[in-house]
């Protein structure tokens, strides 16, 4: 497989598009975080620190791996824990051969 390369434009645009499906605008998310508008806007727009993303992720009630694109082919982290959680295991008895399902 290819190695896929951070394009760090997606991770800002990654960000507006979550603030935008939570119907936060750049003010609002400003007033969180207790920064100026200006502050957020050159956050989103340049180079960003692991310690803005938290703070931002906080902000939003999201997580940092959200703000990340998701390589295709592989499934966002969200979708590979609801996968394990619905998992269920087949057994059979021995003595009588029923089939029974255990969940995790």
């Amino acid at each position: 497989m290819a190695k896929q390369i951070l394009n760090k434009p997606k991770v800002n645009l990654l960000i507006r598009d979550i603030m935008k499906k939570k119907g936060v605008s750049s003010e609002q998310l400003a007033q969180m975080l207790g920064v100026t508008i200006g502050a957020v806007q050159t956050k989103l727009r340049g180079n960003i620190t692991l310690n803005a993303l938290y703070d931002i992720a906080q902000a939003l009630d999201c997580e940092i791996a959200d703000f990340f694109p998701v390589p295709q082919g592989y499934k966002h982290w969200t979708q590979v824990n609801e996968s394990i959680e619905t998992r269920k295991e087949t057994y059979f008895c021995p003595k009588c051969g029923t089939k029974f399902q255990v969940n995790d």
